[in-house]
């Protein structure tokens, strides 16, 4: 049994190395320059862009050449970066496969290409920073540069930064170390916040003031009940006498106008809602109680008023007659 064990030793040793060279030029390849990176990508894609439909064998097996499934770049820093080989070889399959394929994997070399268009522009080590640093120093002595003052960080953007290393050291102490937290994203965080509270501020003060306030709030936001006040001292037949006397004389705008705050004074006296002079016309209609058809020939009267006296033109006797109408109906529902 010993003696079978060693015969077999050797081939296996044998079969071991040579599966050792056959992968050792994927494995163990050499790695290249990131010049030479983008002078391969700059030829697969001339390469893949010259022709049309499926790739074939030949070009398929220069893609492979140039660009191994163990792909190492050396980066103009010095260091070395491992490519994704195995996307790449997808997608060099896929082009094999159809036409379709040969697009993707042109967008994906394209895609590379502009990736590392930027990267290692300008090589540089450790050892050359103190030269470069000295030709930044010379350029920026110069004449132009002397206003430019040191850029320094806000106090209040320091402040909430390290409030939050504290937050979160006092978070890591108890429930462990947290990973991945970054906090470049607070100042925008912090934008956020004062750009809502704005246009919070902006609403509130629609809904506050004039009648797209009054619109807004009169569904949402139910009036506080009002005690009426005596009707004493409240003679709406005199100002209704004097309306009489305006439309006779051809000033229906101030007809209209005394005609209507006699009717908001003689619905107070029958007890139809609260007249309040300081009060809105809006107001006024809140505070209308009884049936709907009541709310309707006030709203109608309110809009004829407000049109005849905040309009341009000039009310006719028709708005007049308009306005008696309106109270006819609302003395009707009573």
């Amino acid at each position: 049994m010993r003696s079978f064990r060693f015969q077999r030793t050797p081939a296996l040793l044998f079969h071991f190395s040579v599966l050792i060279v056959a992968l050792a030029p994927s494995v163990w390849a050499t790695p290249v320059p990131l010049g030479e990176y983008r002078t391969r990508l700059k030829d697969s894609v001339n390469l893949v862009q010259s022709r049309e439909g499926e790739l074939q064998e030949e070009e398929m097996a220069t893609l492979r050449e140039w660009f191994p499934l163990q792909f190492r770049v050396i980066s103009g820093l010095g260091e070395v970066m491992e490519a994704d080989g195995k996307t790449l070889h997808h997608w060099i399959n896929e082009g094999g496969k159809s036409p379709e394929g040969r697009k993707k994997l042109l967008a994906h070399l394209k895609s590379l290409s502009d990736e590392v268009a930027w990267e290692g522009a300008l090589p540089m080590t450790t050892s050359d920073w103190p030269k470069n640093r000295a030709s930044l120093d010379e350029v920026y002595g110069a004449r132009e540069f002397q206003q430019l003052k040191e850029a320094k960080p806000s106090k209040w953007r320091a402040w909430v930064k390290d409030l939050l290393r504290r937050v979160l050291e006092w978070l890591r102490d108890r429930v462990g170390p947290i990973e991945g937290v970054s906090l470049r994203w607070v100042p925008y965080a912090l934008y956020g916040v004062l750009i809502l509270a704005g246009l919070i501020l902006v609403v509130w003060i629609l809904r506050s003031s004039g009648s797209l306030g009054w619109r807004w709030r009169r569904q949402g936001v139910k009036q506080a009940p009002i005690e009426a006040k005596p009707a004493g001292g409240i003679d709406w037949q005199a100002l209704r006498a004097e309306a009489e006397r305006k439309a006779g004389e051809g000033a229906f705008r101030d007809a209209v106008r005394a005609f209507f705050v006699s009717v908001l004074m003689e619905g107070h006296g029958r007890g139809w809602w609260v007249y309040q002079p300081e009060a809105t016309n809006r107001e006024h209609f809140s505070r209308v109680e009884g049936p709907q058809d009541r709310r309707t020939a006030l709203r109608q009267l309110i809009d004829l008023y407000e049109e005849a006296w905040y309009g341009l033109g000039q009310p006719k006797e028709e708005a007049y007659r308009s306005c008696k109408e309106w109270l006819r109906r609302m003395e009707a529902v009573a």
